[in-house]
């Protein structure tokens, strides 16, 4: 088989790089013209997310669909903007992934199961969790859960918590609780006493409640002790797929590409999954605001984390205009969101949001307009991955109209499958066109054909015609690849 120079060797590329660049090509945009609920909330929520802050630091492209709670004494007022996936704005019955908000209702029964005898705070977290007695984790104190100070890492499969961080994928599916603690038997503890935040350790938490105060599950604790008293009635849990409610709004990465909820029940205490509506969330701040909560004393700062800010069981505390607010980031694949109460002002704000755009800027600078707290940033490593990914593809480039050894070649595709990835996942799309993907792409369609020409190329061996075959194969099978593990 032999591949001709010219016309054929660009086109074919092209044409492939344009399919899969209409296909899987990032897409970020704003949340658009659609919008309901209290005229005056919607225009303040847009003002902040079109305001020059937010556009120096590109999240205005990052947002998709946003659903915005503020509680002032009585009055709850509401802001829904974007879409919600079916072309509508999500309204007072959409539900998002709550996230690890989900954590504070873990700290209001830590403290209450504390005030009703249950437990104490420095009790080993193996005394309620008998596989962990005997192992280092099970030396941890309760307190030390729920500060994030018990040295446990953030997972207890690093390799699945990260895989399911930054790809969204359903590692964590298969992970229940009894596979938690067996995973959690082996390891070993690092920076016990410093702030290091861990799902895990607030997971292993919620385990322990529910077996200190006999119910079959945490779900059950939460239904029980939050959930029924303030009449959080739309806030669900899914263990499984089929739990997922219909009424769930479509969840995105950055480069907007959809993503779907990673279910499973090794997680529930730390967030995942809980839905919720932005209605049930402003119940919830009416409890706190007006002492109905259980295990308010969870609120007061025990530790430092930073100048800046404290924690207490799982709640953080920062100064806002002269005095405390106590608060909550979440964000998992697809949703971010966030919670803040002012006890002194008695007010309230939560932000859902249907990305992984960081909603807490929004949360802060509508509880109070003059706040300080900085719109999101996306992490050096983030950009530095990013960046990785655009020097490999155009590495690759060079070497392939450099190098004619079907071995450079070869070698040279393969760098530009993983650049691909990475700028795909990891790119700046903030701020630059998604079209410049497809030009990342046709260099890979460009080498792979390359590859199998060279490889094809006239020869006295007999065999050359399978070694083309065998290396436009391989070279499709590179970029099905990149296909197969990209966030959709």
């Amino acid at each position: 088989m032999r591949f001709k120079t010219g016309l054929v060797g660009a086109v074919v590329p092209a044409l492939m790089a344009i399919l899969v660049t209409l296909l899987l090509a990032p897409t970020p945009a704003p949340v658009g013209y659609r919008s309901a609920g209290d005229a005056v909330l919607v225009n303040r929520v847009r003002a902040l997310v079109a305001g020059p802050e937010a556009r120096a630091s590109g999240s205005d492209q990052g947002f998709r669909s946003l659903a915005v709670g503020v509680v002032d004494g009585a009055t709850s007022s509401y802001a829904f903007i974007g879409d919600r996936g079916d072309g509508s704005p999500p309204d007072a019955s959409s539900t998002f992934e709550l996230a690890s908000v989900t954590k504070t209702f873990t700290a209001l029964m830590l403290a209450d199961s504390v005030t009703r005898g249950e437990v104490r705070l420095s009790d080993r977290v193996g005394r309620y969790l008998p596989e962990l007695q005997g192992t280092r984790a099970g030396s941890v104190t309760l307190e030390e859960l729920a500060t994030h100070r018990s040295g446990l890492p953030a997972y207890s499969d690093l390799v699945a918590g990260a895989t399911y961080e930054g790809f969204g994928s359903a590692d964590l599916q298969s992970e229940d609780e009894a596979v938690i603690l067996q995973q959690t038997r082996g390891l070993r503890l690092s920076g016990r006493g410093q702030w290091q935040y861990s799902n895990l350790g607030v997971s292993l938490l919620g385990f322990a409640l529910a077996r200190a105060t006999g119910e079959p599950s945490w779900e059950s604790l939460v239904r029980h002790r939050v959930l029924e008293p303030y009449g959080m009635t739309s806030t669900t849990f899914a263990r499984t797929d089929a739990q997922i409610p219909a009424s769930a709004a479509q969840g995105h990465h950055i480069n907007g590409s959809p993503v779907e909820p990673v279910t499973g029940g090794g997680y529930l205490p730390a967030g995942t999954t809980t839905f919720t509506t932005v209605t049930d969330m402003t119940r919830y701040a009416s409890a706190l605001l007006s002492g109905r909560a259980i295990g308010l004393w969870s609120l007061t700062p025990r530790y430092e984390i930073n100048e800046d800010e404290s924690i207490g069981l799982v709640w953080m505390t920062r100064t806002v205009a002269g005095h405390d607010v106590h608060f909550h980031p979440g964000g998992v694949p697809g949703y971010s969101s966030f919670f803040v109460v002012d006890p002194t002002a008695g007010r309230a704000v939560v932000v859902l949001g249907g990305s992984e755009e960081s909603v807490e800027a929004i949360g802060f600078h509508l509880l109070d307009a003059s706040s300080t707290v900085p719109w999101f940033v996306r992490p050096s490593t983030q950009s530095a991955l990013g960046v990785t990914g655009l020097v490999l593809v155009a590495g690759a480039m060079l070497a392939g109209l450099r190098g004619r050894q079907p071995v450079v070649l070869a070698a040279a595709g393969a760098l530009a499958q993983t650049g691909l990835i990475l700028l795909l996942r990891d790119g700046p799309w903030h701020r630059i066109p998604g079209w410049t993907w497809g030009l990342a792409a046709f260099a890979v369609f460009w080498i792979t054909v390359d590859v199998g020409r060279s490889w094809g190329a006239p020869t006295r061996r007999p065999h050359s015609r399978r070694l083309a075959w065998v290396g436009l194969g391989l070279a499709v099978a590179a970029y099905a690849a990149v296909i197969v593990t990209t966030p959709r």
